[in-house]
């Protein structure tokens, strides 16, 4: 199993909407970040890294997420 933290950058007055729509991914854990330059980091599960990429790769590609920065987990 494969796990990453993606903190997330959104655009200004969208990180509410941006918020919900990454509660349907359904990750194991996801916050909101107050006074910091990401808005929200999240932590996702995948069966192996490939899978993990490509999980990363499709949250960066939501509408209104300005940037992001993946965190693999080596354990």
């Amino acid at each position: 199993m494969a796990s990453a933290f993606v903190l997330i950058e959104c655009n200004h007055g969208f990180l509410q909407i941006v918020f919900s729509e990454l509660t349907k991914l359904g990750p194991e854990m996801i916050h909101k970040i107050a006074g910091a330059q990401y808005d929200i980091i999240m932590k996702i599960h995948a069966s192996d890294n490939d899978h993990l990429k490509k999980q990363a790769t499709e949250i960066k590609e939501f509408k209104n997420i300005r940037s992001t920065l993946s965190l693999i987990v080596m354990a």
